[in-house]
């Protein structure tokens, strides 16, 4: 049997991931969306453009290694809801910025908030999963593509009647699903430790019994007592 065949599965909580996973993304798909926004309300040239997408890029792919490896290192399941937070106050405060400066500092906030979750994200989808460990991880994936694809009709949605400062009714999505996110890590990290705890009580019960030394004789109570 594999170590995921093992391992207890949780349906709730690899859904939960796959939410968290489809808001950040939906957070990731609509910061891009905002552009022509930004090009019409702030008068952005094509250079200034440019770079908005530029620094979310490069934000992107300049945090996600560096959180992969401190994951490695430690387990680090607080960057779920902390991802999620930081995407939605940073797509949150780009519709409110005053300067251009700081609306690249939004982007770069909001990104490294993406950025946060996908390692954590991947890591505790996997740990949930059953058995089935593609069938579920792909769900996950699933999670994320549809985020992606919902982001510029959110925009759509929000920022044709509201204007730039709609951002924060988008900002309120991943919030929202940081909660849901940490209530189901929670219960999903306690239900493993007991778990683990059950294992290995189990196991010391069935701990074969210590070998006799070489050498050993029965005394002569235990020889009457046979």
């Amino acid at each position: 049997m594999t170590a995921a065949g093992r391992r207890p599965a949780s349906r709730a909580t690899l859904l939960a991931m796959s939410l968290g996973h489809g808001c950040v993304d939906t957070c990731s798909g609509a910061l891009f969306a905002l552009l022509p926004f930004l090009v019409v309300e702030r008068h952005y040239s094509y250079a200034a453009a440019g770079v908005f997408a530029l620094t979310a890029s490069v934000a992107s792919a300049v945090f996600q290694p560096l959180v992969g490896a401190h994951g490695d290192r430690s387990e680090a399941h607080w960057l779920l809801p902390a991802g999620l937070v930081f995407t939605g106050l940073g797509i949150g405060a780009v519709g409110f910025a005053s300067s251009y400066p700081l609306t690249l500092l939004a982007v770069a906030v909001c990104m490294a908030g993406v950025a946060s979750y996908h390692p954590e994200g991947a890591r505790w989808a996997r740990h949930s999963a059953s058995a089935s460990v593609t069938s579920d991880m792909s769900v996950f994936s699933m999670g994320g593509v549809l985020g992606y694809a919902v982001g510029p009709l959110v925009v759509a949605a929000v920022l044709a009647p509201l204007g730039l400062r709609g951002t924060a009714v988008i900002a309120t999505i991943p919030i929202a699903a940081a909660v849901l996110v940490f209530v189901a890590l929670r219960r999903f990290r306690r239900s493993r430790r007991r778990d683990e705890r059950y294992a290995f009580r189990l196991s010391n019960c069935r701990r074969p019994p210590c070998p006799r030394p070489s050498g050993w004789k029965p005394s002569l109570k235990s020889r009457r007592a046979g």
